[in-house]
């Protein structure tokens, strides 16, 4: 039986592969399509993809191009949201933090290491002139251990996408204080190798299915109300996402032009082997002359 296990965040920006895969639009490539849903986030998708439980992953460039950098068997194939993700940077509803400058040398809440709530937190303190060290940070493996470890003073902040925290935020859980954007493409789309390699002809035609029902929906007059249902959002939350939302719609192989910010700042930060241009190349987008 032909079957592929998509994964992604359950969140907002994956709309419109949870509409596709629930309508059944690949049954003529694949016997089944199964999507699943990755709470924790990137690192768990890394995880995942090394460990053959996932095919093709919607996920965060900076996690995955570090992990392909250092031996995950996959590539990247296209940006999937062009738009920069902007992560809040959130703390407990009841301590005393008011203003960024005040969580310098405070415990960082994250996902997991890999995950981008590890990964932006070194982007966010860049930001702010701030080092931070791998001590500083405490694994709490989803959105709600970090409200839980927030709220229990075990850490002190944590970063997440704005819109998927904004309900915690308006109950009184959480209280977001700054805000820090992606400074390149935030969403990619990866596949396992030894998965494209045998049916990259299906997987090709999934992805250009997948852009064409994002370009259809992005005019859906429907679209606000559907998203609010669909991830329990507030309508006019929603319609600032939406506003400034760029999902890729071009159905073209990513460059490494595309992913040199992230390349560099995970460099700057020892985060992946010294290599040459080339030899990234052939791990991050696989060895087809297509690619450039």
């Amino acid at each position: 039986m032909k079957k592929i296990t998509v994964g992604g965040v359950p969140e907002h920006y994956n709309y419109p592969w949870k509409l596709t895969t629930r309508n059944e639009e690949f049954k003529d490539l694949f016997d089944e399509v199964v999507w699943k849903d990755y709470p924790s986030g990137t690192g768990a998708m890394c995880q995942d993809l090394r460990a053959s439980e996932l095919d093709v992953a919607i996920i965060l460039t900076e996690g995955v191009t570090r992990d392909i950098l250092n031996g995950n068997d996959s590539r990247i194939l296209q940006v999937y949201v062009d738009s920069p993700l902007i992560w809040g940077v959130h703390t407990g509803s009841q301590n005393n933090f008011e203003k960024p400058y005040t969580l310098e040398g405070k415990k960082i809440a994250i996902s997991r290491f890999n995950s981008g709530s590890h990964l932006m937190s070194y982007v966010y303190a860049d930001q702010m002139g701030w080092t931070l060290t791998e001590d500083d940070f405490v694994v709490v493996n989803d959105l709600q251990g970090a409200v839980d470890s927030l709220q229990k003073g075990e850490t002190h902040y944590f970063l997440w996408e704005k819109f998927t925290t904004k309900p915690r935020v308006d109950s009184g859980e959480l209280k977001m204080i700054d805000e820090c954007p992606t400074p390149w493409p935030c969403f990619v789309i990866v596949v396992k190798n030894e998965v494209y390699n045998k049916y990259k002809v299906e997987i090709d035609l999934m992805i250009k299915r997948v852009k064409e029902k994002a370009e259809k929906v992005y005019q859906d007059d429907d679209l606000i109300s559907n998203v609010s249902k669909e991830f329990g959002l507030l309508q006019e939350d929603v319609i600032l996402w939406h506003h400034n939302l760029r999902w890729n719609t071009e159905n073209t192989p990513i460059s490494m032009d595309e992913l040199e910010k992230p390349i560099q700042f995970l460099r700057a930060l020892n985060m992946i082997p010294d290599q040459g241009k080339e030899e990234m190349k052939k791990q991050l987008l696989g060895n087809e002359k297509l690619r450039i």
